[in-house]
């Protein structure tokens, strides 16, 4: 699926065009990006079928740099554009106060190409001597610039939820699977998220990782397991899949869901009543005593 990738690069030419205050076509570029990122159909075949001009924003012109990325991987026009500006707009546009034309600023006065050039200079007090930037946007952009590496590498729910759910409907039509859930960060309902854990029940693990790792998202097997696969999807994001027997799905569940400060105190009261909680059940010695369901465990 190339449809993310497509309206990065869109949104990222966009950005460049406002750093210049070329207004009308980063306009057209946002948009266009927006466009990509929304619609259902993937972009490879729209393409193919040349029927990109179809969509509100996509001119001739930039439907001849899709084909382009579509077709290359990649976009010469894009290419030149960073080698004017080599930053990595990728990093600094996830702190909170940056804009492009932010970027641009601290890039021409200070030479900032990155977050360590961007605290380096901060720390310093340089970036308070910049006409428009102040001793109180440095301390923000400081503070920023912790939480900005905090997030590194992860992405929206909103973006990201979709995904995890097309997965799902993949594997649940495979008639080995007898049930599919989405659960860590996504379950959550986090604001942004790191990876995608997905969880099944099934009897014959193998022809599900078989089935798991050839499926059009993949980009690239991690680690392939009887229970547990790892692949890294072609948005840039892991996925976990598991497979679980149904009489522990429940435990599996919550130990996946919940966050490690919480699966920490649940174990914690398990061993306050001679108890013993993982993935695979709640024990007490050698026995299982609940895991079907998340309601046994917690009850």
């Amino acid at each position: 699926m190339k449809n993310e990738k497509v309206a990065h690069i869109l949104d990222r030419i966009a950005d460049f065009m406002e750093m210049n205050d070329d207004i009308f076509r980063m306009k057209a570029y946002r948009k266009a990006a927006h466009t990509v990122e929304t619609i259902s159909e993937d972009i490879t075949t729209l393409t193919e079928e040349n029927r990109l001009q179809e969509f509100p924003g996509v001119g001739r012109a930039i439907a001849a740099k899709i084909k382009e990325i579509v077709e290359t991987g990649s976009l010469e026009y894009f290419e030149n554009l960073k080698k004017e500006y080599p930053v990595d707009f990728d990093a600094m546009i996830e702190v909170e106060g940056l804009s492009p034309k932010t970027i641009k600023l601290l890039y021409d006065e200070l030479g900032v190409e990155n977050l360590d050039d961007l605290e380096r200079h901060a720390k310093r007090h340089h970036v308070r001597r910049i006409k428009g930037m102040g001793d109180k946007k440095e301390k923000k952009i400081l503070e920023n610039i912790e939480m900005a590496r905090k997030n590194s590498g992860r992405k929206l729910l909103g973006h990201i939820l979709p995904l995890a759910e097309a997965i799902k409907h993949q594997i649940e039509v495979l008639k080995v699977v007898e049930s599919v859930e989405i659960a860590g960060s996504i379950r959550r309902c986090k604001e942004s998220v790191g990876d995608i854990d997905i969880l099944v029940i099934s009897e014959n693990s193998q022809e599900v990782m078989d089935y798991f790792v050839s499926l059009p998202f993949v980009d690239e097997i991690v680690v392939k397991g009887p229970l547990k696969s790892t692949v890294v999807l072609k948005e840039g994001l892991d996925c976990d899949l598991r497979v679980f027997e149904r009489d522990i799905f429940g435990a599996a569940m919550m130990y996946f869901t919940g966050s490690r400060d919480l699966n920490i105190e649940l174990r914690k009261i398990a061993i306050s009543q001679n108890m013993k909680l993982s993935e695979w059940g709640l024990f007490k010695g050698d026995e299982i005593i609940a895991g079907k369901s998340e309601e046994d465990v917690f009850n």
